[in-house]
């Protein structure tokens, strides 16, 4: 699972490059020791970075530069942020499951209004 994780991470950090320039704080929910999110904050340091899981998962957690751990769950309360990334996460529930998860989410993401490059 490790190697193909690198090879994952790899691929959101050239692919979504202009997302990231625009995101200053991030939640990676479910990141385990917070692999995903420190990669992220390694080459975005402008991101404040956030590692939410299970209080017992997250008591194993490193510590890394610019990411904070906080212990949590996610049917539950996701810290105020501007952005959340899941990682092999929504594979794992059933669909009633799954809205749970992403109407905590969409709590968690403060309402913006969006301007188009096209405007």
């Amino acid at each position: 699972m490790a190697c193909r994780s690198k090879f994952v991470t790899s691929a959101i950090l050239s692919g979504y490059k202009q997302g990231f320039n625009s995101i200053g704080s991030l939640v990676d929910v479910g990141d385990g020791t917070g692999g995903l999110i420190t990669e992220i904050v390694k080459v975005y340091p402008h991101i404040k970075g956030v590692n939410f899981d299970l209080p017992h998962v997250i008591s194993t957690a490193p510590a890394y530069n610019g990411v904070s751990h906080i212990d949590g769950e996610m049917f539950h309360a996701i810290s105020n942020i501007d952005a959340i990334i899941m990682k092999w996460i929504l594979h794992d529930w059933d669909d009633e499951d799954c809205i749970k998860i992403l109407k905590n989410c969409k709590k968690a993401i403060p309402k913006r209004e969006w301007k188009s490059d096209n405007n």
